[in-house]
C-alpha cells in the first residue's frame, strides 16, 4: 500500500496526549482531500509544534490545498466569506478556528473559536491503552469538565448538572427515571420496584438530614432487620399492624396505646410500670391470744354485722401477719387500713366524736437479732353514729424510720387496740384489716417470693 502524502510525521518523545493532538490534525487533512479543491484568498495556516496548536498567516497566491502539505511545514485552510478572518476545513466535519491564538496555550490544546460541527459518529480518541479523555469547557468565570474513564469504564462529569424543567434522566427504557414532575420535588419512577443497595456486608444508612434535627433509618445486614434510630409518631388513631390487619398497636383515643388481636395478647417477660403504679395487697387475718371475758370477743356475721372481733377495753389486743416481698419498690411507705363499724348507737354523741386505735408494728428479716418496731395512732370520727355504721382508719407505716428501716424479706406482725383513754366511743367491731406497699410489678413474678 502507497503511503499517503498527507500522512503527518509525529515526533518522538510526546506525551500520549501530545501524540493524540498530532493524530487529529492529520485526520483531518485526510477529510479535507475530499471536500477542499483549493486556496481562493489570502488564508492562515494551522500549525503543530510539540504538541501547540496556533494559526499562521500564509501567502496570497491561490493554490491547491495537498500542494502545500509538507511533512512539517504549516497547513492551509479555506477562508471563509464573512470577511471576519475566520479558517474552516471543511469534511465529514467543521473546524472553525481564530485569526489569532489563545492568550494562554496548553499543550497538546486544539483550540475552538466558536462552534465546531461534527458529524456521526465522531470518535474521540484512537484506542489507546490507559488514556482517560477530557473535553474541559473553559469559561471566563467558570469551567467545567467531562472526563471518560478508560479503565474504569464511564463518564465522570466534574460539575453540576441542572436537568431542564420536568425533563428527566432515564435509565434502560423510559419507564424508570429520575426527574422533577413539580417544582420543589424529586420524582423517582420504575415500573418495578425501587432498590437501595450497598456494598456486601454492609448495613445500609438513610440519613434524613433536617435543619434543627435530624433522622436516621438503618437495614441492619447481619441482624436481618430495620433500625429506626428516632421517634415514630403515628397520626391520629393510626395502626402499625403485624401478620395481617386483626393484630396491631395504635391509639384509639387519645391518652390511650392499645394493643389488639384478634386471638391474644401474649408477653415473654413480665410487665412492669414505670413507676410504682400498683399495690401488692394482703387481706390480713385476724386473731386473739385471749379471746372471751378478758379479751376480744368474737361477733358472728348477722343482719346488722359482718362479723368480726369486738373491742372495749384498750388491753384487748388483735394479731395479724403479713411480710415484704421482693416486688416492693423500697422506697415508699407501707399502708393498713382496719375496717370497723360502731357497736352502740352514738346518735347522742357530738359530731366530733373519734373512735382512736392504735397499731404496733413488730417486723425483721432472715438474719436479723432486733425486732424493729413502730406504734402509730390513728383517731377517726364517727360523730353522732348509729349502730352499726361501717368505718375505715388508715395507718401509715415508715419505711425508713430511724433505726427502724423496712427491708425487703421482712415479717410484720401486726397489733391492734382502742385506745379508751382517748376515744369517745368505747365500743366497736374490727370487720377485716388490709395490709399493702407500692410495687411495679403488674402480677407476682418468679422470686417475689
Amino acid at each position: 500500500m502507497a503511503r499517503s502524502p498527507f500522512l503527518i510525521k509525529i515526533p518522538s518523545g510526546l506525551k500520549p496526549w501530545e501524540a493524540d493532538n498530532w493524530r487529529a490534525v492529520a485526520e483531518a487533512l485526510k477529510m479535507a482531500l475530499s471536500t477542499t479543491n483549493a486556496v481562493d484568498s489570502p488564508t492562515t495556516g494551522l500549525s503543530a509544534v510539540q504538541g501547540k496548536v496556533r494559526v499562521d498567516q500564509y501567502d496570497t497566491t491561490p493554490e491547491y490545498l495537498d500542494q502545500k502539505i509538507v511533512e512539517g511545514s504549516d497547513i492551509d485552510f479555506v477562508k471563509s466569506n464573512d470577511g471576519m478572518g475566520a479558517k474552516e476545513i471543511k469534511a465529514n466535519f467543521k473546524l472553525v478556528v481564530s485569526a489569532s491564538e489563545p492568550t494562554t496555550i496548553t499543550e497538546g490544546m486544539l483550540w475552538f473559536d466558536t462552534d465546531a460541527r461534527f458529524g456521526t459518529p465522531h470518535t474521540i480518541g484512537d484506542g489507546e491503552a490507559d488514556i482517560d479523555y477530557e473535553l474541559k469547557f473553559d469559561g471566563e468565570t467558570n469551567d467545567g469538565s467531562l472526563y471518560w474513564m478508560e479503565d474504569e469504564d464511564y463518564f465522570k462529569l466534574v460539575d453540576d448538572l441542572l436537568i431542564n424543567s420536568n425533563e428527566k434522566i432515564m435509565f434502560r427504557d423510559t419507564a424508570i427515571s429520575i426527574n422533577s414532575a413539580d417544582d420543589g420535588h424529586l420524582d423517582l419512577t420504575a415500573d418495578v420496584s425501587i432498590d437501595l443497595n450497598t456494598a456486601a456486608d454492609t448495613d445500609l444508612v438513610i440519613n434524613l438530614a433536617g435543619t434543627t434535627n435530624s433522622g436516621v433509618l438503618t437495614w441492619m445486614e447481619d441482624e436481618d432487620y430495620l433500625k429506626i434510630g428516632d421517634g415514630v409518631l403515628m397520626d391520629m388513631a393510626e395502626e402499625i399492624f403485624f401478620r395481617d390487619t386483626a393484630v396491631g398497636i395504635n391509639s384509639a383515643n387519645d391518652g390511650y396505646l392499645d394493643l389488639f388481636a384478634d386471638t391474644g395478647v401474649r408477653t415473654s417477660k413480665a410487665i412492669r410500670g414505670t413507676t410504682s403504679l400498683f399495690r401488692r395487697y394482703y387481706h390480713v387475718a385476724l386473731g386473739a391470744a385471749n379471746p372471751g371475758a378478758s379479751g376480744p370477743t368474737w361477733v358472728v356475721a348477722g343482719s346488722n354485722t359482718t362479723g368480726g372481733w369486738r373491742l372495749t377495753n384498750a388491753s384487748w389486743l388483735l394479731r395479724g401477719q403479713a411480710d415484704i416481698h421482693a416486688d416492693w419498690d423500697g422506697a415508699t411507705d407501707l399502708t393498713v387500713s382496719v375496717n370497723f363499724m360502731v357497736n352502740i348507737n352514738n346518735t347522742g354523741g357530738l359530731v366530733t366524736d373519734t373512735v382512736d386505735l392504735r397499731l404496733n408494728a413488730y417486723y425483721k428479716g432472715v438474719g436479723d437479732v432486733a425486732t424493729k418496731t413502730q406504734a402509730v395512732e390513728v383517731a377517726t370520727v364517727v360523730g353522732q353514729s348509729p349502730q352499726y355504721k361501717q368505718f375505715k382508719a388508715t395507718f401509715t407505716i415508715d419505711w425508713d424510720a430511724l433505726s427502724n428501716v423496712v427491708e425487703v424479706g421482712d415479717v410484720i406482725s401486726l397489733i391492734l387496740n382502742l385506745e379508751t383513754d382517748t376515744s369517745e366511743v368505747d365500743d366497736i367491731v374490727v370487720t377485716s384489716m388490709e395490709f399493702y406497699y407500692q410495687t411495679a410489678h403488674i402480677g407476682i413474678e418468679s422470686g417475689d417470693i
